[in-house]
């Protein structure tokens, strides 16, 4: 079911970093938002499973962001950011592109073969 949340603060982890080519070992940190919620009047805190910034952090405290949590446990929680929704999208946009493409082109072979 989806349910409104507050982003109420950061959890900072320190990742590998995948920019560095000098070969050593350096950790950058990232942030993660820690929402609250309440379901039946009873007050849950998740961290989020996507960082929402990279070396400084966010100033996303006090956003409401929508949620989805599992009716059955309300700890089961899933986050549906804006990159969740355009990676969907362009996932059905590109073939849907291809396969109208695809069909202009067989059009055209046909008509350039039946005006020979």
């Amino acid at each position: 079911m989806a349910v409104e949340s507050v982003v109420v603060d950061h959890r900072i982890i320190y990742e590998n970093d995948p920019d560095n080519h000098f070969g050593t070992h350096s950790k950058r940190p990232t942030y993660y938002d820690i929402v609250e919620y309440e379901i039946a009047e009873k007050k849950y805190r998740k961290t989020a499973d996507t960082p929402s910034s990279v070396d400084t952090p966010s100033d996303d405290i006090g956003k409401i962001i929508t949620i989805y949590v599992n009716r059955e446990d309300p700890t089961d929680v899933v986050f549906k950011n804006s990159t969740h929704i355009l990676l969907t999208t362009l996932c059905l946009i590109f073939p849907a592109g291809g396969f109208v493409g695809v069909g202009f082109m067989f059009r055209k072979a046909y008509q350039i073969k039946k005006d020979d």
